[in-house]
């Protein structure tokens, strides 16, 4: 391989336009995992923007927010998501209940799974766009401190 500039679409003639500035480097192209790899490694400290993992204190209590308490705990925010989707479920039965059996019970079969089902895929949707928004981040700061190596 040559350290020109690619040609135009017959591979002879006038070069492809480049913007001002712009120098051709040769060399290996992008750096693709092979098959056996993960597409994805996250950064080591899961949320961590620069250092290693702190843990949970040591990420609540960071006031220079190098660190994120967000990836730690978004397990115990789908649990108490999920629990308050139940009791939510078995308040409308209670209340179904209080109208008239007949509507309690076609509120306990029918409504609460419903409820509970659209409730929890509505969280769990929610809390995975908020971990894919931190994964980006993280891989944005490998990007950033690969490309800034020497």
């Amino acid at each position: 391989m040559t350290n020109q500039p690619p040609q135009g679409p017959g591979g002879q003639g006038i070069p492809q336009y480049q913007p001002p500035g712009f120098q051709y480097q040769s060399g290996p192209g992008p750096q693709y995992p092979s098959p056996g790899q993960p597409a994805y490694q996250p950064v080591a400290g899961a949320g961590a923007a620069g250092e290693g993992p702190r843990g949970f204190f040591g990420s609540l209590f960071d006031f220079g927010f190098t660190s994120f308490v967000t990836p730690s705990v978004i397990k115990i925010l789908y649990i108490l998501a999920m629990a308050v989707a139940v009791l939510g479920a078995l308040a409308l039965a209670v209340l179904g209940f209080a109208v008239s059996t007949a509507v309690g019970f076609f509120t306990l079969i029918i409504v609460c799974p419903i409820y509970v089902f659209m409730l929890v895929l509505f969280y769990r949707v929610a809390l995975e766009f908020v971990m894919v928004v931190f994964r980006m981040g993280d891989d944005m700061h490998a990007l950033r401190t690969r490309n800034s190596a020497p």
